[in-house]
């Protein structure tokens, strides 16, 4: 019946349902009603469930330990999810996982099957399902967030702990905003900023150490950085420093994301954002330059500051122009040595006394 189920000839699945047990597996696990699933055959799904084998059909596992409700879930069928549900799937099919440690819960949000994820929540009473999280520590709300679907989050909140699981993290100590920002979801993060944990999902650290805005500023995600910087809470995000003392202006300029370095300069807080030092000693402009990125440079050369920023030395006794001359970058070392020309007494005396400079 496995054949007839996948290949859709309801006549020859009448005829086999009398010949083998309906939940009986093919060499990969795959019961009759998991192929009729898998591949959409609403009038196959029925027969199987009218053979006398309910549980057992609803209960067996595939090699990757998927029963039919999740393969519901997964190719995103909600005409199969709903017979299955009508056909007696327990609470027990609703929270099973998977080998990977996913439920059908968790396969419906990444497929962004909104209304799956309705079915299943309301098949639910005891809410167990929201509850769960996968083997890594991800719930369904990071996942639908991970994959953009804005929707699914949307029926998620509507639940008593909704707000409860934008706020949990995974080991990694990433949120469903961070993974949003990771997989550069604009429609997601505007969604999540407007629930009421807002900033305290954007100001979480991951275990690097980054909240959500710095994350966004590291790959260059410029629409969320936009809309991170149209919040309340927009100064202390950009202020916030990582474990190894960088802030959000330091991964822009070190990334070459210019416009992103522009927006974070054209802030309150630009100054200090500018004259923060790394753990290491670096500052924004000392990054640029090391990476050949001349117009983030010009950028960073604005304010009074500039000269002794250009000739501030790391632990290494490394300053931009050195960095810039490392890599050859002949442009930016004359510009850098034109600005240092009006470096502070102070500065220029650091500089001068400083021993021999690395030449790796």
């Amino acid at each position: 019946m496995t054949y007839a189920a996948q290949e859709c000839d309801i006549d020859e699945g009448r005829g086999l349902i009398k010949l083998v047990s309906p939940a009986e597996p093919s060499a990969e696990g795959w019961t009759p009603l998991m192929q009729a699933v898998r591949h959409g055959h609403m009038h196959i799904v029925q027969l199987p469930l009218k053979s006398g084998t309910l549980l057992e059909q609803l209960a067996a596992r595939d090699s990757l330990g998927e029963n039919a409700l999740m393969w519901a879930a997964k190719v995103g069928s909600e005409q199969a999810v709903k017979l299955l549900i009508s056909a007696g799937a327990k609470s027990s099919q609703l929270t099973d996982v998977d080998n990977e440690g996913w439920n059908a819960l968790f396969h419906a949000a990444q497929k962004g099957s909104a209304g799956i994820v309705r079915q299943l929540l309301d098949a639910d009473h005891q809410g167990k399902q929201i509850s769960l999280n996968t083997s890594n520590g991800a719930n369904a709300m990071m996942i639908a967030a991970a994959h953009g679907n804005d929707a699914v989050i949307s029926v998620l909140l509507t639940m008593p702990s909704g707000e409860a699981q934008l706020i949990h993290a995974d080991r990694l100590r990433c949120n469903a905003m961070f993974m949003a920002v990771s997989g550069g979801q604009v429609k997601v993060v505007k969604l999540l900023l407007t629930t009421r944990t807002a900033r305290e999902q954007a100001m979480a650290e991951h275990l690097s150490g980054s909240n959500a805005l710095t994350h966004a500023a590291e790959l260059g995600h410029t629409a969320l950085v936009r809309l991170f910087l149209d919040t309340e809470f927009a100064d202390d995000l950009a202020n916030s420093v990582t474990a190894f003392h960088s802030n959000p202006l330091m991964y822009a300029a070190q990334n070459g994301h210019a416009e992103i370095v522009q927006l974070l300069l054209g802030m309150k807080s630009g100054d200090r954002q500018r004259k923060n030092v790394s753990s290491d000693g670096r500052n924004a402009l000392t990054l640029a330059a090391g990476k050949g990125h001349e117009d983030i440079v010009r950028l960073l050369l604005s304010g009074p500051d500039a000269p002794d920023r250009a000739v501030a030395e790391d632990e290494r006794g490394m300053n931009a122009i050195d960095y810039a001359r490392v890599i050859n970058h002949l442009a930016i070392v004359k510009l850098l040595e034109d600005v240092a020309l009006h470096a502070s007494p102070k500065a220029a005396a650091a500089n001068s006394a400083a021993p021999e400079k690395a030449a790796d």
